[in-house]
């Protein structure tokens, strides 16, 4: 009888760390997130910053050489054109060779792996955006490019103000259809699920390709 008991007693107590376990390893998965997310917003902050502050200097520079070459001093406005081209390429990536048209936009299929906030300033600098579907014509194009792949691609579209309130990168509501769930609290951005072949919430901590998109 005593081992009996003994035995219930064990068992309750690995129960209780268990469960004790389980609520600390939320508690840490939490501050990790909550990190990690003031992180993207910090990368953001810098990123945008230094573009306003880079149309500024190209802005000066512009009419530095205007004003240059309108005095005649060549020497100076070639000085000037030299430096201007370099700070119109700071920063800038090329854009993708392999292109997909549709609706006067351009949408190119980018491997690389980055949580979504990196693959939305990658399309950035690539002079375009990741992709916004305004129509479900247009969300069923792009979602032809993925369909039948094995890998799972960040699109434009967040959660992240409000849950459930779906917003392109550029304020507009997202009114395709698309599966969501928020799994774990955590998933806020949307991306093609290979399992479900549809658009789905993700983590997005998470590393995926992505779809960037130009409007032309």
């Amino acid at each position: 009888m005593g081992k009996t008991v003994l035995a219930v007693l064990v068992l309750a107590s690995g129960l209780a760390a268990g469960e004790l376990a389980e609520k600390w390893s939320k508690r840490l998965e939490s501050a990790d997130a909550n990190y990690q997310q003031a992180i993207q917003k910090a990368d953001n902050v810098r990123f945008y910053a230094v573009q306003k502050a880079t149309q500024e200097r190209v802005k000066v520079l512009k009419t530095a050489l205007a004003d240059a070459t309108k005095a005649g001093d060549f020497d100076a406005a070639t000085e000037i054109k030299s430096r201007l081209a370099a700070a119109e390429t700071a920063g800038v990536r090329p854009r993708p060779k392999n292109v997909v048209k549709f609706g006067g936009h351009e949408y190119a299929l980018i491997e690389d792996k980055s949580t979504w906030h990196v693959a939305k300033r990658a399309c950035e600098e690539m002079g375009g955006h990741l992709a916004t579907l305004a129509t479900n014509q247009e969300s069923d194009a792009v979602l032809s490019l993925c369909k039948g792949s094995a890998i799972e691609y960040w699109i434009g579209a967040t959660d992240e103000a409000a849950e459930g309130q779906w917003r392109w990168t550029d304020g507009s509501p997202v009114k395709i259809q698309i599966h969501q769930d928020n799994a774990q609290g955590i998933q806020h951005y949307l991306l093609f699920h290979t399992a479900l072949q549809n658009w789905d919430d993700g983590d997005g901590g998470a590393r995926h390709s992505f779809i960037c998109e130009w409007d032309n």
